[in-house]
């Protein structure tokens, strides 16, 4: 596992990833630059899921831009620091954060071989990653990871959704660059799109029966 992540850690490209949550699936893009930047453009990834946005980082920190015609960005955490857990979208830790505890030794999580994730993809390998017992918080949750050989994530299981890789992984850009110009407006809050609402019943609600008549 540590070898393949390794492999992973200086993996650059620019991706697509079938995004599934609360029972909808969207299209993430993801775009790991040759520089250490990044970018994850995720559809319905705030206002529950009424708003499209990026999330970027770079040498400045990262920023949360809202993908529509006023294209602004908001920084939400300096460099170093974490994303506020009400700014963040999650889709992005695997190929950021995850990658630097599964190279670590002393992470406290037990790992071990999993059963693929996609049905047929004989060229990934899958781990599964558990909190260990005697921690109380974990770097990463309870999830699955697959990885190719060439360390493009394939695919993920996590508690926040699932990810799946769709098409064909393209070359890095050498900088990830954000979509708009950098604001003071508050960033949005993140959370699952909205469940679809039920579709009416087709069938009609049988009449109430009438009182029989008085004699």
């Amino acid at each position: 596992m540590t070898g393949l992540a390794a492999v992973a850690k200086d993996r650059h490209y620019i991706a697509a990833y079938e995004f599934t949550r609360s029972r909808e699936t969207v299209i993430v893009t993801a775009s790991l630059a040759t520089d250490g930047s990044w970018r994850f453009d995720v559809p319905g990834g705030a206002l529950g899921g009424k708003q499209d946005i990026s999330i970027v980082q770079n040498r400045q920190g990262t920023f949360q831009c809202v993908l529509d015609k006023t294209n602004a960005c908001a920084r939400v955490a300096k460099p170093e620091q974490d994303v506020p857990r009400r700014f963040d979208p999650l889709v992005q830790h695997p190929f950021t954060d995850w990658i630097d505890v599964l190279l670590s030794r002393t992470a406290p999580l037990s790992i071990a071989y999993a059963e693929p994730l996609v049905d047929g993809d004989e060229a990934s390998r899958c781990f599964s990653m558990e909190r260990n017992s005697v921690t109380v918080d974990a770097p990463i949750p309870t999830s699955t990871l697959c990885l190719a050989e060439d360390g493009v994530i394939t695919a993920v299981d996590s508690p926040w959704g699932s990810l799946r890789l769709s098409g064909e992984v393209m070359p890095p850009t050498s900088r990830a660059k954000l979509p708009a110009v950098v604001t003071d407006d508050e960033p949005l809050s993140t959370s699952p799109p909205p469940k679809p609402s039920p579709k009416p019943s087709k069938t009609p609600s049988p009449s109430p029966s009438k009182k029989p008549a008085d004699d």
